[in-house]
């Protein structure tokens, strides 16, 4: 959690904060694949659990993975929604009369991994 980052320092310190993502005292988050899924060149639902500060929920993820040579890459999305896990800062959902304040309780979780296969000695 601590490397989220954006090109606003004081935003990138806020969501570090506790009124966030609280980076300082849970430093990462988690996703444990529950079931197996296909490999191939389609997109895929991929079922497991997130966890976000402490807080453990059943989720789904979009993955798409393409081979080429010898490295799998793997990129997959999620919409989620931070009430979910704790994080109510100016939610709609929590608090009346924010207008402009207001905060989406929705996020998009993406990431990428490269898997590539190395020679054994």
């Amino acid at each position: 959690m601590q490397s989220i980052r954006s090109d606003i320092s004081q935003l990138t310190q806020h969501l570090h904060s506790a009124d966030f993502f609280e980076a300082e005292r849970f430093p990462e988050a988690r996703f444990t694949l529950g079931q197996p899924f296909t490999l191939g060149d389609t997109e895929e639902m991929a079922s497991g659990v997130l966890s976000i500060k402490g807080i453990a929920k059943k989720e789904k993820l979009r993955l798409t993975a393409r081979r080429a040579r010898k490295r799998l890459r793997l990129e997959g999305k999620a919409v989620v929604d931070r009430t979910a896990y704790g994080i109510c800062y100016n939610s709609p959902n929590f608090f009346e009369g924010l207008k402009q304040e207001t905060i989406a309780d929705d996020f998009e979780l993406a990431f990428k991994l490269v898997f590539e296969e190395v020679e054994k000695e």
